[in-house]
């Protein structure tokens, strides 16, 4: 299935641009590890390294950073957890649902200023004063056409603020595509979950994306590559056993220009990460 897309789209450059402030144009492998045992020695072989801040230990981190890697901290600006420090100092008011996928996280009214203020003074300061080089911004979807698009506003809002408080730190965005082009100069890559593999949560098992899913997905990407001239960065999941599916999940991804990352649902593991 990859194979013959591929040959739709071997042209595609990859894009890396050398630039002090912004390490991750240069990167050509990644990793994120949110939960689970983790290895100093082995993440310290990726030049970029996205990890939960509640998850790793200071002097791991610094560890890291002595070591030359580039590490950002996970943010979530689209919705509160519950098991998060902060969350007791956070108005409940701004709740609206839980995330019927995962425990514990609930999407929050992205466009009340008191949101947007919360991320920026409460939640940001603490991950940078840990050593981290930038953020990683989950959850920009929150505003996408099927959940909340009236808080595309909010999040966009949000994405600029960070940037003008924090100009030299690396912001990586989790998906948004929709709304890539609006923030372009205030993030420094788009990461992009499931383009080949992924996990289906009502199923709770791993599977191939669909041919006209992954053509349609890597067309918008290589557009956006391309018109934005921002790195992309794929996640796959896919089931530690099968690696067979984690090596095409990776080539294809390479194949078109992209920087590949291939782990479980819970980004727990390393899998087998081919070399580019």
């Amino acid at each position: 299935m990859y194979f013959k897309l591929l040959a739709l789209f071997l042209a595609v450059p990859v894009i890396l641009f050398p630039s002090d402030r912004k390490k991750v144009r240069s990167i050509t492998s990644f990793a994120v590890q949110f939960s689970g045992s983790y290895s100093v020695e082995s993440l310290s072989t990726f030049p970029l390294v996205i990890t939960d801040p509640d998850h790793m230990a200071e002097n791991d981190i610094l560890s890291l950073k002595r070591q030359g890697g580039t590490l950002l901290g996970y943010i979530n600006i689209g919705e509160v957890e519950t098991y998060r420090r902060h969350f007791q100092e956070l108005d409940t008011t701004l709740l609206i649902k839980k995330n019927p996928n995962w425990e514990g996280h609930y999407y929050v009214r992205v466009n009340d200023p008191q949101w947007e203020n919360f991320v920026v003074e409460r939640i940001a300061p603490p991950i940078l004063s840990k050593g981290f080089h930038g953020l990683f911004l989950d959850m920009v979807d929150v505003a996408s056409p099927w959940l909340y698009p009236e808080f595309e506003p909010g999040i966009i809002e949000i994405i600029k603020r960070l940037r003008k408080e924090y100009p030299d730190i690396i912001i990586v965005m989790n998906a948004g595509t929709f709304l890539a082009s609006k923030v372009a100069h205030d993030i420094d890559a788009i990461l992009v979950e499931s383009v080949f593999h992924t996990y289906d949560f009502s199923g709770k098992r791993y599977l191939p994306q669909t041919e006209p899913a992954i053509l349609s997905r890597v067309q918008e990407l290589s557009a956006l590559q391309d018109s934005l001239d921002l790195p992309i960065l794929t996640i796959d999941y896919v089931e530690p056993s099968d690696t067979v599916a984690s090596y095409r999940a990776a080539y294809a991804s390479r194949t078109f220009g992209f920087i590949p990352f291939i782990s479980r649902i819970a980004l727990d593991t390393l899998l087998i990460q081919p070399s580019p």
